[in-house]
């Protein structure tokens, strides 16, 4: 109760603002976030400081207008840096987090920020096939490293656990018997319950029921390509992005566009494709509506095709 207080007494009087950058490495220090989330905002600190210093502007978060903010997006894109636009939202994704942090914490806050909406390009965003899964799951010859991240992998594709919740799960969120395991996302902490699947059975046995602790997030994504490459992932995949101020298009092999994420996603896409209806998938996933979950669905027009041919709606 007093923390719901405290956070409307801050909106109705808030304090002075405070510099954008010294409140972030104040999150940093307090390690109010995990340590790959706080590597990400370092990153922010520095594109800031570097922005600040050839526009000659001082960044707080009462003064950061929706114009200052468009002139850093527009920053970020230029030729200096040329970045893709998905790298670009994600940079905003963690300054509007430091923003609605900075404002729960009291501060004067320039609200404007809520008005400027990015979104990611869907382009580069693929799910793996319950084959492509199988062919991971029979890849030979794995280092211990590799077959730890591909165990973790095979268990976020059948699960839909986001890698922070892998790297969370104990013993007590596994019931056997029941088959299920059930876990308070560290997102959104809401309670999700996910039948085990046989692939996830067999790789929690081989461990005892005590999962192997995984390597840094980017040690975690280079080594589940190399595994999608040795497993024959290879189909030729059309990129389409913006980087800078133009738009690019980049032939890539799809084991090169899989990272930790794309597991959640092939979940959420394999149960479509099985027939599940969304509610249901929305139930193990944990989203809160059918648009983020959609999202999170990756089908193609043959996909829905052949799921729709089979529908009894067509038959007598």
């Amino acid at each position: 109760m007093s923390k719901h207080l405290n956070y409307i007494s801050s909106i109705l009087f808030p304090q002075k603002g405070i510099g954008l950058n010294i409140y972030i490495e104040k999150l940093i220090d307090e390690k109010i976030y995990s340590k790959d989330y706080s590597s990400s905002l370092k990153l922010l600190i520095k594109r800031i400081d570097e922005f600040s210093k050839i526009y000659n502007v001082s960044i707080r978060t009462d003064t950061l207008s929706k114009s200052l903010l468009n002139k850093f997006i527009n920053f970020m894109r230029s030729d200096t840096y040329q970045l893709q636009h998905n790298t670009i939202c994600t940079y905003f994704s963690r300054l509007k987090t430091v923003l609605s942090r900075a404002q729960a914490d009291g501060y004067l806050v320039n609200i404007s920020y809520k008005d400027i909406i990015l979104k990611p390009e869907q382009n580069s965003l693929i799910y793996l096939s319950e084959d492509e899964l199988l062919k991971i799951y029979n890849c030979p010859q794995l280092s211990d490293e590799a077959n730890r991240v591909r165990d973790a992998f095979l268990i976020q594709s059948y699960t839909g656990l986001r890698i922070s919740d892998f790297s969370n799960l104990l013993c007590e969120n596994i019931n056997i018997e029941k088959n299920i395991i059930y876990k308070k996302a560290k997102k959104n902490r809401k309670i999700v319950k996910i039948p085990i699947h046989w692939i996830v059975r067999e790789i929690l046995e081989k461990y005892d029921y005590k999962l192997p602790k995984l390597p840094s997030i980017q040690a975690y994504n280079y080594t589940i390509k190399r595994i999608c490459k040795k497993a024959g992932i290879t189909d030729k995949i059309v990129c389409e992005y913006e980087k800078g101020m133009e738009y690019k298009q980049v032939i890539k092999e799809k084991y090169e566009l899989v990272s930790s994420h794309t597991a959640r996603r092939s979940f959420a896409t394999n149960l479509f494709i099985a027939g599940l209806p969304l509610p249901i998938i929305m139930l193990f996933t944990g989203h809160k509506t059918v648009n983020s979950l959609l999202m999170y669905i990756n089908i193609t027009n043959e996909d829905i095709f052949q799921y729709a041919k089979t529908n009894t709606f067509f038959y007598k």
